[in-house]
């Protein structure tokens, strides 16, 4: 079985939470928007809070499972690019597609179907997905190269002791020092067998 790392999870975490807020944030803004509609007489949406929140965990649950399948969260975040967009992109398409086929057939909404709503809530969702996914590599790239010079050479210190602690100022000093050997060492990690 595969590692799982929190990096999937938090992904898995945030497109969770975006479709559902971007759901709940459509939803609201609709029926905002009927408010005014109704002020002049002609109301469009009154699809109540409990079918809307059934309609919410489907999607969500269609989304996880194309995404999950589809291997939106198998890869690595420097080599993420076109091919990965697509795949989450046709994932969240599929995710919507089939939900919005499930909801058709079952005629969840009564005959009244949201068509508006669906439409802007499957633009907004993937653009806050592809969003998340362009902030999130940003910062997974920009945290793996902190502290990186083109001079720098990231060192492991072996033994975390007396040793350690005597060579970590003098490695630290030497930044200042032109002619010292240990200038462009950046420790990076120390370990120890010894748990005290």
């Amino acid at each position: 079985m595969k590692r799982f790392s929190s990096r999937k999870g938090f992904l898995i975490i945030a497109d969770i939470l975006i479709v559902a807020v971007v759901g709940i944030f459509t939803n609201l803004t609709l029926m905002w928007a009927d408010i005014l509609r109704d002020a002049v007489g002609t109301s469009l949406w009154s699809v109540n809070w409990s079918t809307m929140t059934l309609a919410v965990a489907i999607i969500i649950l269609f989304n996880a499972l194309f995404l999950l399948g589809l291997g939106a969260y198998s890869f690595f975040w420097r080599l993420y690019g076109k091919k990965d967009f697509m795949i989450c992109t046709i994932a969240v398409t599929l995710g919507f597609a089939i939900s919005n086929g499930f909801f058709l057939y079952f005629n969840v909404f009564d005959n009244n179907y949201p068509i508006v709503y669906f439409v802007s809530y499957y633009f907004t969702a993937l653009a806050c997905m592809l969003l998340i996914r362009v902030l999130f590599k940003k910062a997974i790239v920009r945290l793996t190269e902190v502290g990186r010079s083109e001079n720098s050479r990231r060192t492991l210190i072996v033994g975390a002791g007396q040793a350690a602690r005597m060579i970590l100022p003098d490695i630290a000093s030497a930044h200042n020092d032109p002619n010292n050997p240990s200038r462009n060492i950046l420790p990076v990690c120390m370990v120890d067998d010894d748990d005290s």
